[in-house]
This record gives C-alpha cells, structure tokens and sequence, in this order.
C-alpha cells in the first residue's frame, strides 16, 4: 500500500473516532450554517448601513442635527422616569462646569468690550477657574486679553491650574504613604 494512502486511512479513522457531536458542541454542518447565516446577516447590515448614512445625509440637508436627534432617540428609549434622572444629573453635570443652566438664549448675548457687565467679568472668572481645575489651556482664554473679562478669566484659570497643582501633589503624597 502506497504511503499517501496509509496516511489518508489515519486520517479518516481520526475522523470517524471523533463523535460528530460532543456536548454543547456543534457538528460541522451546524457550524458551517452559522458561518452561512452570519455573513448573509453581515452583508443585509452593510446594505442598511448604506441606507441609514444617505439617510442621515438627507436629514442633515432638511436641516436637523443629527447629534441632537440621536440624543432625543436615547432619551426616548430610556422612559419617562429614567429621562427625568438623567436630565437631573446633565444639568448637575453642567453646573459643575458653569454652564448657564436655566438662563436660555443668553448664547445670543452679544459681548462688547465697552458695556462689559459685572455678571460677564464674574462669570470670565469661574470659566477660567472651571478651565484651569479640568487641564485646560491657558490659550483656551475666550476673551481679548486687554479686557476685563479677559484678564478675569485668566486670574480664575491661574487659581484653577493652582488649585489642580494642590491635588495632584495631595494625591501622590497618600500614594506615598
């Protein structure tokens, strides 16, 4: 008997001593199936993938921020009780930043260097402290410089970046200990 032969005989008794299932164990056809299913699914996923990005597209055009309409779609899906927790903790979230929660459209506010109020100067300060305590950086500043507000804001980043400092060293001296 040629030797290919004796080596094709090993490995059909191989085949045949193995079980063509063991437990919680597919058989090749069984998993050849789910190779078939799972490319066809792969490919129908790239066909809507295509089909959702024109979408997208389509909605961009017709004017809608499609950020904003994926954050109502989550919102929706968590349920009334769960949307008013997490829209209690967004605006916990944004004070911490002082974000101008509760006082809209102030974003239309206009700022002029010559009718700059005190609320603006105050509000320069605590963005700047906001600004140095995460990381930020000193040219993040949105303010001219020669203004008030501008000189405000970097007065608060400088205590923040102080404040930051304190931390950090506190932070590794418990490490140390």
């Amino acid at each position: 008997m040629p030797s290919t032969a004796k080596i094709d005989d090993r490995a059909a008794a191989k085949r045949e001593a193995l079980p063509d299932k063991t437990h919680n164990q597919p058989t090749q056809a069984e998993y050849l199936q789910y190779i078939a299913r799972h490319k066809f699914i792969e490919d129908q996923m790239a066909s809507l993938r295509k089909k959702k990005n024109l979408m997208r597209r389509e909605m961009k055009n017709a004017g809608i921020d499609c950020q904003t309409f994926d954050a109502i779609r989550r919102l929706h899906a968590l349920g009334d009780d769960a949307v008013e927790d997490n829209m209690r903790n967004q605006v916990r979230y944004l004070r911490f930043m002082n974000m101008p929660v509760g006082s809209q459209m102030t974003f239309l506010d206009e700022e002029r260097p010559d009718t700059i109020s005190p609320d603006i100067v105050q509000k320069a300060f605590t963005d700047g402290l906001t600004s140095g305590m995460m990381g930020g950086n000193f040219d993040d500043n949105p303010h001219e410089l020669n203004t008030d507000a501008g000189q405000e804001w970097q007065k608060g980043y400088n205590e923040g970046q102080a404040v930051l400092k304190q931390e950090l060293l506190d932070h590794n001296a418990s490490l140390a200990a």
